[in-house]
Formats: structure tokens, C-alpha cells, sequence
């Protein structure tokens, strides 16, 4: 509602944009008359910066975000954000960076091993032989 302040106001000659209810109440008072808007824009770019539910917010992620909790459920989680998707889980998984496993394994006591621990440490040897081998050509090629 637009208003404008009468002289024995406080707020006199001002013209300002308020809520319905309260511009009611002003006018009903005699502190002020309504002025009436000029077309539907002005009223609706008036009353634009007042209307703040709704707003929408993507919480979408670009690519994979992991994360950890221990406070928000009972057992520590390792939280899985992707798109518009959040797994929690109870232990790592495949994928699961080394900090948030190093992280789970303090907050639990336990150690975390792989379910694919026999094939990775025979790819990791495979690897060291093969770089011993060679000189050393394929050491960058070592899995960190």
C-alpha cells in the first residue's frame, strides 16, 4: 500500500511504501491517506522486495561432495552429495576419499578395510615390480 503522511504526523509529506495492515491501520487513524498506484506494475514493483517466501534455491552439486557427521544422527555418517541426491552411510564405500575414512575411523575406533584390499595390494606390487624392473621409468605411475 502507498501512503501518504498528513502534516500533524510525525512523518509528515513523506510518501512511502508499507504492509496492507499497517497502512490501514494509519489511514483508519488519520495519520495518513492512501494513494493509489499509478498501474498494476508499480504496485507489483512495489511490493516485490517485500515477498521473500518462495524463493527458490538450487541445492543441487556440480560433480561428488563427501562429507562426515557425528552429531546429527545417533552413529557417526559419511555423508554422499551428488546432483541433487545425499546418501548417508554407516562406513566408507568405494569412492570414499582417504580424509573422510581417516575421519571415520577416529570417530569409531575401528579400521577400515577395503573390500577389494587383495586386489589392490597386488596391483600395488604389480606396480613396484614393474618399476624395478624398468629403472624406475614407471614410478609415476605408482597409485597414491
Amino acid at each position: 500500500m502507498k501512503v501518504r503522511f498528513l502534516p500533524f504526523s510525525p512523518k509528515a509529506g513523506i510518501e512511502t511504501h508499507i504492509d496492507n495492515a499497517t497502512g490501514r491501520i494509519l489511514v483508519a487513524g488519520g495519520f495518513a491517506e492512501q494513494i493509489p498506484y499509478k498501474n498494476a506494475a508499480e504496485r507489483l514493483a512495489a511490493e516485490a522486495p517485500a515477498q521473500t517466501v518462495g524463493v527458490y534455491h538450487n541445492v543441487s552439486v556440480v560433480g561428488v561432495e563427501w562429507g562426515f557427521d557425528t552429531k546429527q544422527f545417533a552413529s557417526p555418517v559419511i555423508i554422499k552429495r551428488q546432483g541433487s541426491e545425499t546418501t548417508y552411510y554407516d562406513a566408507p564405500v568405494a569412492g570414499c576419499p582417504a580424509a573422510i575414512i581417516k575421519q571415520w575411523e577416529e570417530a569409531t575406533n575401528q579400521v577400515y578395510v577395503s573390500q577389494n584390499a587383495g586386489l589392490e595390494a597386488a596391483q600395488n606390487a604389480q606396480i613396484l615390480a614393474d618399476t624395478e624392473a624398468n629403472n624406475g621409468k614407471w614410478k609415476y605411475l605408482a597409485r597414491k
